[in-house]
């Protein structure tokens, strides 16, 4: 069911999908049943974009949507980063800076010993 505002007004998710996208993507929806608010094109410096409200509900068939048919969109939602990746990230950088300490700690011994 196109255009419904009853998504925009109920607890829901925001989907932009490219313009060349849009028609498979609406069609899709309309073949699984799914209700949608269809918002005006958002103009972006790269390419035009159609914003879609979807009912968080419809969220993991909408997923399966859009990866069944390689449909390109941004979730317009907060993502959480991948904190195992960030602290392998800090575990590889204080490690490098430590080494770089211990090597500039030996160089100054050195130059002790051989400048007395």
């Amino acid at each position: 069911m196109p255009k419904t505002i009853r998504v925009k007004l109920g607890k829901h998710f925001k989907v932009a999908v490219q313009y060349k996208d849009v028609v498979s993507f609406e069609n899709e929806l309309n073949n699984k049943g799914l209700d949608f608010y269809l918002n005006c094109k958002d103009e972006s410096s790269q390419c035009s974009l159609v914003s879609y409200y979807l009912f968080e509900k419809d969220r993991s068939a909408v997923d399966d949507l859009l990866q069944e048919n390689e449909i390109v969109a941004n979730y317009e939602t907060l993502q959480f980063a991948n904190l195992s990746e960030q602290k392998n990230f800090m575990g590889l950088y204080i490690k490098l800076v430590g080494v770089f300490i211990v090597l500039l700690v030996m160089l100054k011994v050195v130059d002790a010993i051989v400048k007395p």
